[in-house]
């Protein structure tokens, strides 16, 4: 019998990318949803099964990375 691992993860704009230090924030704080989404594509080419939380307006991002 194979077994499986199915990953689930989360991709929220939380904003991050304005976390300046004009507003207070340590500059290496600041990261664009870009950045995140670099990341996501090297878990987006596992093979295994994915369930994945996000927003509506970054849902077609996600499907196109995934597929």
């Amino acid at each position: 019998m194979k077994s499986s691992t199915t990953i689930i993860t989360a991709y929220f704009d939380i904003g991050r990318g304005d976390w300046t230090a004009n507003k207070g924030f340590r500059e290496k704080l600041a990261r664009s949803v870009d950045v995140y989404f670099s990341y996501f594509e090297r878990l987006a080419a596992l093979e295994n099964e994915m369930i994945i939380f996000t927003s509506p307006d970054l849902k077609p991002r996600v499907e196109a990375i995934r597929n």
